[in-house]
């Protein structure tokens, strides 16, 4: 429910005056109550230890009948005692005041230990309040008895209830006065607003030819030139400083000091409601003026909205528009379709600047760069694409702040360059291979003849050692390490000696359950469950199987190797029609790659294991069969999410795909 503004401003003093009022009747009623609970306090104190001091010798003395005056007296001399009683050292009362028998429940009710002069204690007899005070009797050093006294609190109560009447009744003699108050103020300034209303909602409906003003007459500081004759300073002669466009645009010091002592303004002017009014007159006069103005600006702004908007949603590249603190304002149809939105309300879509980036540390970077320089060029970054790819773009990027100097807002413009690094990185991986081939071939050569030699002449020494002797378990371990080399040798062989690929129709669901067959028990004793899907019907793969058997169980050994207990791998055949290529996955729950490993992990002798359980060969060799079939091999994998790796193969011979794009152009090879 809305109230009318009389009604707020009435209510708004009457709660004003009440709130006043009843804060200040509680921070009466506080300090009223604690001052007179100190003064119970207090008072009772002194009386408690008086009376213990006085009736020392009674005690000693056994001098009931003093003990019995003591009390009477302490009772009659004191406003509001209740009782008050003495008892020896074993807890029996010597002298009391109750006339119809002595409770019994009081004696526990309050104690004090002989460190204390007085124990205090707040009762509650279901009827009144009462502080209870305990003084211990001292004679020597021991503790012959204590003094106990009641003093209530109910003449404390009606003190206090009192105050809080009087205080009440002024406050309802403050309210009747505001209501007055507040009903007088209220009444005059809704008439005048409700005039001041009508005459706006007439110029909401364009008549901008009439005036808001209170009075008849029109003040000579709100026209252009002023003729009035009553006007001391005026005259018949027009003085533009008395107009709008000086006095109240410019606000001079002077001209305003001029027209206070204005007999116009003087009898014109008003108050602030009256002046508000004129001060509408001059908004009126000035709108008359800017609507055309407005009128020609607005054609303008259109046609540069038309054009910009043009070459915003038209470009081919990029463009982004984000506040200063970086969240997204807008993002061009060409960004949505780079980074895989397909529309401004897709679900998922990223709404900050920093979410764009694959590196948590890039937004930040970038944004020292724009602070230091203004402006970013070709600054070159890696962002989130489509189904989790990665986008290699270049980042053109503008600072925007305001007359204060502060940051405002970011515009740029973001160009994709995934296709061209895609292509670089293919020629570097080329060359690092054919380098890499023709080392490992000569090291490969001119070390294997000597470790067997090693191998050999080892095996002859261990027919002649004693079994159970220290010779004969070095001479296995030196046969050990020496098979580990020719392995390493071997492997460096594969690698750079291709041998001859017999390439057939391959089916790719019977390889991977022949594989599955294989590494199934090794996996049973490690505690890690491989599963298959085989949902692939033909066509099948073309290429060697032997080899495609080598690259499976080479990425089977490494997920096994990188699970521990109650580990999942699962081996899954995929088809993909567009490409007319099919494939296999292999998916595992394990730890991840860490992103600063996934650009080298097909590297030769790249790997993270510890040392001795691998050679870093494995992925290498692995990605070289998939590059001799025209296919290809990617991952894709985050910290504690597990890894994926994708191998594709194309399914017609090598030569009917010599004018058709090969599987591999379709690889990401940044995803190494």
């Amino acid at each position: 429910m809305i109230f009318s503004f009389r009604t707020r401003v009435f209510v708004s003093m009457l709660s004003v005056v009440l709130l006043a009022g009843g804060l200040i009747g509680l921070a009466v009623n506080h300090t009223v109550t604690r001052a007179l609970s100190d003064e119970y306090k207090q008072r009772g104190l002194a009386l408690a230890i008086n009376l213990a001091a006085r009736c020392e010798d009674p005690l000693l003395a056994v001098d009931f009948l003093r003990l019995k005056n003591m009390v009477d007296e302490t009772v009659v001399s004191s406003d509001g005692m209740v009782y008050a009683f003495i008892m020896d050292e074993h807890g029996r009362v010597l002298a009391h005041t109750y006339e119809g028998g002595f409770p019994v429940a009081l004696k526990t009710a309050n104690s004090a230990d002989d460190r204390q002069r007085c124990a205090i204690r707040l009762l509650d007899t279901g009827k009144e309040l009462i502080y209870d005070f305990a003084a211990p009797v001292i004679a020597g050093n021991s503790r012959v008895g204590v003094v106990r006294l009641g003093l209530s609190r109910r003449q404390g109560a009606l003190i206090t209830r009192q105050i809080l009447w009087n205080i009440f009744s002024l406050l309802g003699l403050s309210l009747f006065a505001a209501a007055l108050v507040a009903f007088s103020l209220s009444d005059s300034v809704t008439r005048r607003i409700s005039h001041l209303r009508s005459a706006l909602n007439r110029i909401n409906a364009n008549n901008l030819d009439m005036r808001v003003g209170l009075e008849p007459d029109r003040p000579c500081w709100q026209v252009t030139s002023c003729t009035k004759v009553d006007c001391p300073l005026h005259g018949d002669v027009p003085r533009q400083c008395w107009s709008m466009h000086s006095w109240l645009a410019t606000g001079n010091a002077g001209t305003e000091k001029a027209c206070r002592t204005c007999v116009v303004y003087r009898r014109y002017g008003g108050d602030e409601i009256q002046q508000l009014a004129g001060a509408f007159d001059v908004m009126l006069h000035s709108l008359k003026h800017s609507v055309g103005q407005l009128a020609e600006s607005k054609t303008i702004i259109e046609a540069s909205e038309r054009k910009y908007r043009r070459i915003f949603e038209t470009s081919m590249d990029m463009i982004f528009i984000a506040d200063g603190s970086g969240k997204l304002r807008d993002i061009n149809p060409a960004g949505r379709t780079l980074l895989g939105y397909p529309n401004a309300a897709s679900p998922g879509i990223a709404t900050h600047l920093k979410d764009l980036f694959i590196d948590p540390n890039a937004f930040a970077q970038l944004q020292q760069n724009l602070e230091r320089d203004g402006f970013v060029k070709d600054w070159e970054a890696t962002l989130h694409g489509p189904d989790d790819e990665l986008l290699f773009v270049l980042f053109s990027c503008s600072l925007q702040r305001d007359a204060t100097g502060c940051v405002v807002g970011y515009e740029g413009i973001v160009k994709d360059i995934t296709h061209r690094k895609e292509i670089e990185n293919r020629l570097l991986w080329t060359d690092k291979l054919a380098s890499l081939g023709q080392l490992s071939a000569g090291v490969a050569h001119e070390i294997n003849n000597p470790l067997g030699l090693i191998l050999g002449y080892t095996q002859l020494l261990l027919r002649d050692a004693p079994v159970s002797s220290q010779q004969h378990a070095d001479l296995e371990t030196i046969e050990e390490e020496t098979l580990k080399c020719k392995k390493i040798v071997q492997a460096l062989l594969s690698f750079a000696r291709r041998t001859e690929t017999h390439m057939e129709p391959v089916c790719l669901s019977l390889l991977v359950d022949d594989v599955a067959a294989i590494v199934r028990h090794d996996f049973e004793l490690a505690g890690i469950a491989l599963e298959t899907e085989n949902s692939l019907q033909p066509p099948n793969a073309f290429g060697d199987a032997e080899k495609l058997q080598q690259v499976l169980v080479n990425l089977l050994i490494n997920a096994r190797q990188a699970l521990g207990a109650n580990g999942r791998v699962k081996v899954r055949t995929v088809h993909w029609p567009d490409r007319s290529t099919v494939g296999f996955e292999v998916q595992d729950n394990g730890p991840g790659i860490a992103p600063e490993h996934l650009n080298r992990i097909f590297d030769p002798f790249f790997t993270t294991k510890p040392m001795g359980r691998g050679t870093g060969l494995g992925l290498s060799v692995s990605y070289g069969i998939i590059q001799e079939h025209g296919g290809s091999i990617h991952v894709k994998s985050r910290p504690s999410e597990g890894a994926v790796f994708t191998v594709e193969l194309p399914t017609t011979p090598p030569e009917s795909r010599k004018e058709r794009p090969s599987a591999n152009d379709h690889a990401n090879p940044d995803r190494r």
